[in-house]
């Protein structure tokens, strides 16, 4: 998981990480406040099914911080701050 502090760092490093060569492997999903609640929800969803071993297809979800206070993940192996408050 990735947390940076406003919606823009999400989608500019949700595009520019997709990018990375070392994340062949991974799907980027990236999340924040200003997307309709329905997309939110199923990318969320998706990224737990990732971290629960239902497939074996790893992930890494960008959001905003506001994601850290009531969202619980499992198995989440890195949470990497990019924008400390």
């Amino acid at each position: 998981m990735v947390f940076v502090n406003t919606c823009a760092s999400v989608d500019f490093y949700g595009k520019i990480i997709k990018n990375f060569k070392f994340l062949d492997s991974n799907t980027i999903y990236a999340i924040h406040g200003q997307m309709k609640q329905k997309k939110r929800n199923k990318m969320i969803e998706t990224f737990r099914l990732l971290k629960s071993g239902v497939s074996l297809i790893k992930g890494v979800l960008i959001c905003t911080d506001v994601v850290a206070r009531g969202i619980d993940f499992d198995d989440v192996k890195f949470i990497l701050q990019i924008d400390p408050p």
